[in-house]
């Protein structure tokens, strides 16, 4: 869909800086594989609730992006205070 509208204003006339560059907020495909190599080695999806529709971990990274990197820092914390 991006592509279209992208296509669609350029054809009005206004000209795009970056044309190529991910405009959508995702983050670099190297944060999202250290967040989910991090998320694993904690094992976050532990913590899914069983009525979930999706696993922890990918909840925080679709809602969070590249910030679920601090979430999964203050879980840590939290789980070694309770230690």
């Amino acid at each position: 869909m991006g592509e279209e509208i992208c296509a669609e204003v350029r054809r009005l006339g206004v000209e795009l800086p970056q044309p190529k560059r991910a405009w959508y907020g995702e983050p670099p495909k190297p944060v999202r594989e250290e967040y989910f190599h991090q998320a694993r080695l904690m094992h976050l999806d532990a913590l899914t609730t069983p009525h979930a529709s999706e696993k922890l971990s990918s909840r925080l990274w679709r809602r969070y992006g590249a910030e679920a990197l601090g979430l999964l820092e203050a879980i840590r914390r939290t789980r070694g205070r309770r230690k």
